[in-house]
């Protein structure tokens, strides 16, 4: 099964105002909400930092590593088993406030 059409991957970085608008447009859930459920998956440690505008991946963060723990899920774990067989390629962000990388799974759940 071919989920990716590119023979270069990009792992696109999610600043918070695009996940609070994607969140309101294709799931109808408020941007309070949105704060709560991804506070949430911070806390449990399934996500970085979500109140960050980094769009820039720190050279010390291994994709690899953060793509090959999605690998055994059985909705996504084929994406990212392709991703990790095309080299995570990441575009180059323009925006790094230092102090968080951009919005990232940390573990699968």
């Amino acid at each position: 099964m071919n989920f990716v059409t590119s023979s270069q991957l990009i792992i696109k970085r999610t600043k918070f105002q695009q996940l609070e608008k994607l969140a309101s447009t294709k799931l109808k859930i408020n941007a309070k909400e949105t704060m709560r459920i991804a506070e949430e998956l911070y806390i449990s440690g399934f996500i970085s930092f979500p109140r960050t505008e980094t769009t820039e991946f720190p050279k010390e963060i291994n994709l690899g590593q953060l793509v090959s723990l999605q690998t055994s899920d059985p909705q996504w774990g084929p994406f990212a088993a392709c991703v990790l067989a095309n080299g995570p390629s990441p575009r180059k962000g323009t925006k790094n406030d230092g102090a968080h990388p951009p919005i990232h799974p940390t573990r699968h759940g």
